[in-house]
């Protein structure tokens, strides 16, 4: 009798195992309508009020919920620099991406907005304890592709909107058809 509740309780801990493994992959993969194509370096993947990563220049970067609001927070010589960001996200991803190739990285903020079906998608110019919001876009649940240059967002029916990345900042694109 023993030996059939430990076999029991064996396998009823092996299908929660097997279920937060789907539940984790299911989590790494949520943000599937954005695609970034070249080097890029995830700082952060998660759906938890604080949490924190460390940029490839070595400071420490936080994304800390507070009495309603969220911030983006990087620790530069001891001293705090921050950025509000949207709230309330159910799974937001920081990377590190070199815009124009030029050798400075900037950051990339993509959150999701489960209940809503929402995707924005913020990038942020960070250098020497400086950082400045260039680009916020909800992109809704559309497929948007992140290059060097260039952010393109389709519609089923095709390119919807396009910004170019030039010197530091984005302009806005109209589109051309005949």
């Amino acid at each position: 009798m023993i030996k059939i509740q430990l076999k029991l309780q064996l396998l009823i801990l092996f299908f929660i195992c097997i279920n937060n493994i789907d539940l984790l992959a299911q989590k790494l993969k949520r943000i599937d309508n954005v695609q970034i194509d070249g080097n890029k370096k995830q700082i952060i993947a998660t759906d938890k009020l604080e949490i924190s990563g460390i940029l490839s220049s070595g400071e420490k970067v936080l994304i800390k919920h507070d009495h309603g609001s969220c911030e983006l927070m990087i620790v530069y010589k001891n001293k705090v620099i921050s950025t509000i960001i949207p709230e309330n996200y159910s799974f937001a991803s920081l990377f590190e991406y070199d815009f124009e190739n030029d050798g400075d990285k900037e950051l990339l903020l993509i959150s999701e907005y489960e209940n809503e079906n929402k995707t924005y998608l913020s990038i942020y110019r960070y250098q020497k304890g400086i950082i400045k919001e260039i680009f916020s876009k909800d992109v809704m649940g559309y497929k948007t592709i992140i290059k060097a240059d260039y952010i393109e967002k389709y519609l089923p029916s095709g390119m919807d909107q396009a910004w170019h990345f030039y010197k530091g900042e984005i302009y806005s694109l109209d589109l051309y058809s005949k």
